[in-house]
């Protein structure tokens, strides 16, 4: 098969998912990063650099150890940074505007920041009901909502951030509701993935 015939298959796929209400954008860095905020690497980088760390290449155990150990050492210069580096005062970019304007049924990111909640006020993002956490889910979850799911936290409530290795450890036991109802959506719904190095 071509790669055209491939490309025309998906697009297909993708037309079909939107018409049954069962399309699902996951959003990565690589959105957010068109408006001036930092990839993950980046921002480790920053941290590995509080930490005086000289180690010229960062694997992927470093992602996660990094922020762990900046974390213990010295909490309030974690949050500080996140807070430094992922501000609120970035303007959403054309992508994130794309993604509203598609409507998928729910909308999945990795992101801390309000790129996506901030859209042009004529888009539908005030459809959308944000949650974060399980609490959030709990207290706004309902049948038939359209979610904007920050599954890695949001930037306005530092604690609910999930960057270190023990955030992801722990993942799957802080965030049930959370996990689960995407394991449903994986089962049930069609994933365009967008900013994602899929590393």
């Amino acid at each position: 098969m071509s790669n055209i015939s491939n490309i025309a298959n998906i697009m297909n796929k993708l037309y079909k998912a939107m018409d049954e209400s069962k399309l699902v954008i996951f959003v990565g860095a690589g959105v957010s990063m068109n408006s001036g905020l930092p990839s993950w690497m980046s921002l480790v980088k920053k941290m590995q650099s509080a930490l005086k760390i000289d180690k010229p290449e960062i694997d992927n155990e470093d992602m996660l150890r990094i922020p762990q150990i900046l974390s213990t050492q010295n909490a309030p210069k974690y949050k500080e940074l996140l807070k430094k580096f992922i501000k609120n005062d970035k303007e959403s970019n054309s992508l994130d505007d794309l993604i509203v304007k598609l409507e998928p049924d729910h909308i999945i990111t990795t992101n801390y920041d309000h790129l996506l909640e901030n859209v042009p006020s004529q888009y539908i993002i005030k459809n959308y009901t944000v949650v974060y956490n399980d609490k959030t889910f709990i207290d706004n979850g309902n049948d038939g909502n359209h979610f904007l799911i920050k599954m890695h936290g949001d930037i306005r409530d530092i604690n609910s951030i999930v960057l270190k290795e023990s955030d992801y450890l722990n993942y799957s036991n802080t965030h049930i509701l959370i996990s689960n109802f995407i394991k449903s959506l994986l089962a049930t719904h069609v994933f365009l993935f967008v900013g994602y190095s899929l590393k």
